[in-house]
């Protein structure tokens, strides 16, 4: 069995307010019941719960912004002069690091190169 007695107790204070605020529909009944256990253990006062709570809100808002910061011009001239060498590795970067936007976009931009190159040929082959 698995011991969520032991995560919970290693979960920083704001970790352990999302998982009490996310509810009980959000885990298995043995996590809730040790997230409760470790939350009473922890004797927080309200305005403690109140300070963690906007903490974590002004997280979440942290990362929604972070996930919508669109590709920098730098990154999307690389990728389209040079497609798909960066592609897979910056993609992956971005993505990791919580830049969705980004990462699509880094994609999308190759496939804009790949296509002009393409083109390319195919004019170069015709005018031959």
């Amino acid at each position: 069995m698995f011991d969520f007695e032991k995560v919970m107790a290693v979960k920083t204070d704001a970790e352990l307010v999302a998982v009490i605020d996310a509810g009980p529909s959000k885990l298995q009944p043995e996590a809730w019941k040790a997230a409760e256990q470790e939350f009473n253990r922890r004797g927080f006062f309200t305005d403690q719960v109140e300070a963690l709570r906007k903490r974590n809100a002004a997280e979440v808002e942290r990362e929604q912004i972070k996930m919508n910061i669109p590709l920098e011009i730098h990154w999307r001239i690389l990728t389209f002069l040079i497609p798909v060498i960066f592609t897979f590795i910056l993609s992956g970067l971005f993505k990791a690091e919580g830049y969705d936007r980004k990462a699509k976009e880094l994609v999308k931009w190759t496939m804009y190169g790949i296509c002009f190159y393409s083109l390319l040929i195919l004019i170069i082959k015709i005018v031959e």
